[in-house]
């Protein structure tokens, strides 16, 4: 869902429908000469996600901007945790790095 800036921020991951997480929050560190790291914390309807479909998996960020794809930054999820369950949400965390980072 876009703000009232025109802004959009999505996430897919391979394994996983387009609609399983909503991006709540995001820190991308970027430096030279260092592998960038990407934090996500998300939200889902889906109360029991298999980890095993998010572990090792391509993830993708995409920042929207009016409808159209400004940035995409794809790696691999490093980190996958479970948070709080509400009354219609989880709150998951994923840690992305490039997939340089296995090696």
């Amino acid at each position: 869902m876009a703000d009232g800036t025109g802004l959009q921020f999505t996430v897919r991951m391979e394994k996983l429908s387009a609609s399983t997480f909503a991006v709540v929050e995001f820190e991308l560190k970027e430096s030279l000469n260092a592998p960038f790291a990407l934090s996500l914390k998300l939200a889902s309807p889906q109360p029991g996600i298999d980890f095993g479909d998010v572990l090792d998996q391509p993830c993708e960020l995409m920042v929207w901007y009016n409808g159209e794809l400004q940035r995409r930054v794809s790696g691999i999820v490093s980190h996958f945790a479970q948070g709080d369950t509400g009354f219609r949400r989880t709150r998951y965390e994923a840690i992305v790095q490039p997939a340089l980072w296995r090696t």
